[in-house]
């Protein structure tokens, strides 16, 4: 109901166009605020009969328009743009349940355009969104200090992408479903070389060449590292 408040004012309300006005329903949902042709129109709230939900902000002819605050029944909050009853345009979104943020662009209810996530965990993904996933090109960065940085599709690194790894290794080169797949390069910190490699999905790694990397600084480095071949594997595992 929350999402698709699409009131029809019943028959008691046709002829209201005054200010600030409040019906209560049978449901005990209310409105208070402005009306037009027997509609909200203009400024109100809209309050669920248990006053659980809530949504404060501007209507046009009944529909959720403009800018407003969706509180919701499970503690999350919607602040930004609406159109025709859903979330459009510039908007906050606050999950109660882990604190997690989102802050940017919405159509019709889902992330789309640019906009940065910033989970419970501490990661953050920053960059272009399509149907509520990762899509196009963005940053994902996890707590540890991991950082991906390039191209992806429906959520997964597709296309042309870097990772650079917290011990200071880093691939950079071509990924299809979050694999390192066709030409790239490995640094490895360890051994001072950068690697020239191709990649087949998860089944086959070939080393093109390498090559001592003379201005990498080695500092505090584990004696024991993975190699690059173990690293090729689904990025958020």
């Amino acid at each position: 109901r929350e999402e698709n408040l699409e009131h029809v004012m019943n028959t008691d309300c046709d002829n209201l166009n005054r200010i600030n006005n409040k019906v209560v329903y049978e449901n005990n949902d209310s409105y208070e605020g402005e009306w037009a042709d027997g509609k909200w129109h203009g400024k109100g709230v809209w309050k669920s009969g248990s006053n659980i939900s809530r949504y404060e902000g501007n209507y046009v002819f009944g529909k959720r328009e403009g800018k407003g605050t969706m509180y919701y029944a499970n503690g999350d909050v919607y602040e930004g743009h609406w159109k025709e009853g859903k979330k459009n345009g510039e908007g906050k979104y606050r999950w109660k349940k882990d604190n997690s943020v989102y802050q940017g662009s919405w159509v019709n209810d889902k992330r789309e355009g640019r906009g940065k996530m910033v989970y419970a965990n501490g990661d953050e993904y920053s960059g272009d969104w399509k149907d509520d996933n990762f899509e196009g090109k963005g940053t994902y960065t996890w707590n540890d200090k991991r950082i991906y940085e390039g191209e992806f599709s429906k959520g997964l690194f597709e296309g042309k992408g870097k990772m650079v790894y917290s011990d200071g290794d880093y691939y950079e080169g071509y990924w299809k479903n979050s694999l390192y797949c066709g030409d790239g390069e490995y640094y490895s910190s360890a051994e001072n070389k950068l690697y020239k490699i191709t990649c087949f999905g998860s089944e086959f790694l070939q080393i093109d060449s390498e090559e001592i990397v003379s201005s990498a600084t080695l500092k505090n480095l584990p004696e024991e590292k993975p190699s690059y071949s173990t690293r090729n594997k689904k990025w958020d595992v």
